[in-house]
């Protein structure tokens, strides 16, 4: 299926493009985020799946398939992460919320009750406190992952917060520690009165902001301590916009490295895939970096979908940061060449266009673009993005209908209204015309819009430019 890209051109402030090796890896490629059951491909049948030596000939045709970061499934592993680094890709440890409960010592989290809680399945071990930096910090780096990040084998922490953590503590240290920060001279009451103490006093809301804000504390004294061993460490997680997870979020991201978000809305299966529905408008204004996720048994034949995986992946990346599909089976070669032909088409599109999809700044409101037929379900059909670098913009045109093709008219109600510009298809070197004579547009007519035609689930780019004169350009060039 054809790629389609648009790009217009507007005068706006330079952004200025950084030489390559300045450059950090997530704005050089899309993030394919590869994540799953990888102890299956193990062949050591005497060792659980969970530990397992993933063999070398997977971390090989994974990146010939496209991947970028291997996540290792349950537990760190040194060589894992060597052969990772061999191939090309980064390498992120993991950090199983269950993982804490197993950790000896440790203060033990007290509910609103003023009573011990214990974690709902596994070993019924006591839940930590939530704001013990010590075992917090030997959870996210112990079992050698400190080891690990000191080698500079390790890219960043994949935080897995499938498990029971505690929410607001009332143990001792929490508690005396919000009376000493609000300044009052009070004795603490016993475990279970201090829930009705504060609710008496009108102090729960200050409270639960407190123990909030040193969450945020607790996290970002760990995020300085590691990066000042991995300046560009970076953590990622999903499921992590829960209110309860928010502190970690918050602490760990930062505009020079960002988190990564990915986003489990796409998990249950929907026959139509609909990466758009997602948070992603929200996220990118706080230059989180948003990697679309699903489940490969949805695009993998176990349920129907209206959409190959490959497009998909495609689909994805291009739009967002990158994907992730979490895999529970051992991926096949039919998997991995679902990979390849994204991967080819990722590419494409990143030697022509890649500077504005990683350099330019994002704007979801820059054309219009109205379905020729005026049947609503059609319109909602159009799913665009527009990216402005410099004196130009890259819009992104899709058609997320899987059954009709589309004419779209794409209106540029924004152009300057004294200059000319060129329209062109930058992955076919091609401009539009009026006339057949001239790549030349007034800005008037292309308030009128320019009509493009869509393939069902397809995409299109054009790039818009500003130009002094009239362009010499071969009439083989013009459509």
């Amino acid at each position: 299926m054809r790629t389609l890209i648009l790009v217009a051109i507007v005068t706006m402030t330079t952004n200025p493009i950084l030489a390559e090796d300045d450059i950090p890896w997530w704005k050089r490629e899309k993030i394919r985020f590869m994540w799953g059951c990888w102890g299956l491909a193990g062949t050591d049948k005497n060792t659980r799946w969970e530990g397992r030596d993933v063999p070398r000939e997977v971390f090989r045709n994974v990146a010939l398939s496209g991947g970028t970061v291997f996540t290792d499934t349950w537990y760190y592993k040194a060589a894992h992460a060597r052969l990772t680094k061999e191939f090309g890709m980064k390498y992120f440890a993991p950090a199983h919320l269950s993982h804490l409960a197993w950790l000896s010592g440790g203060r033990t989290w007290i509910n609103k009750k003023g009573e011990e809680d214990r974690v709902s399945s596994g070993p019924k071990n006591p839940i930590k406190c939530p704001l013990d930096q010590a075992i917090y910090e030997h959870w996210l780096v112990g079992a050698g992952k400190m080891e690990g990040i000191r080698e500079g084998i390790i890219d960043g922490i994949h935080v897995d917060w499938e498990a029971t953590e505690g929410r607001t503590c009332y143990c001792d240290d929490c508690f005396t520690n919000f009376v000493d920060r609000q300044g009052m001279n009070e004795s603490v009451p016993e475990k279970t009165k201090r829930f009705d103490w504060l609710k008496d006093r009108d102090h729960l809301k200050a409270y639960e902001q407190s123990f909030h804000q040193q969450r945020v504390e607790m996290f970002t004294r760990i995020r300085d301590k590691l990066r000042a061993i991995r300046p560009n460490l970076l953590f990622s997680s999903y499921n992590v916009l829960q209110p309860h997870l928010v502190d970690f979020l918050q602490a760990m991201h930062t505009a020079e490295l960002p988190f990564l978000v990915l986003d489990a809305r796409h998990y249950q299966n929907d026959d139509r895939q609909p990466w758009w529905e997602s948070y992603s408008p929200r996220l990118k204004q706080e230059d989180y970096l948003y990697i679309a996720g699903g489940w490969t048994n949805a695009l993998f034949a176990s349920q129907p979908s209206q959409v190959s995986a490959a497009r998909w992946i495609y689909e994805t990346s291009i739009n967002e940061d990158g994907c992730w599909l979490w895999f529970e089976h051992e991926l096949t070669n039919d998997n991995l060449r679902a990979y390849a032909a994204a991967d080819r088409d990722i590419k494409a599109v990143q030697a022509k266009v890649g500077k504005y999809l990683f350099h330019g700044t994002r704007d979801l409101n820059f054309v219009t673009a109205v379905e020729w037929s005026g049947r609503p379900e059609l319109e909602k059909a159009i799913v665009h993005r527009t990216y402005h670098l410099g004196n130009q913009h890259l819009v992104h045109v899709n058609n997320i209908d899987t059954e009709w093709p589309l004419r779209v008219r794409v209106r540029f109600t924004r152009l300057s209204a004294d200059k000319r510009w060129t329209v062109q298809d930058p992955m076919g070197n091609l401009f539009y015309s009026q006339d057949d004579k001239s790549a030349m547009w007034p800005s008037t007519q292309l308030k009128e819009g320019v009509v493009v035609a869509m393939e069902p689930r397809s995409d299109l780019f054009l790039l818009i430019s500003p130009v002094d004169e009239d362009l010499a350009i071969d009439p083989s060039h013009l459509i």
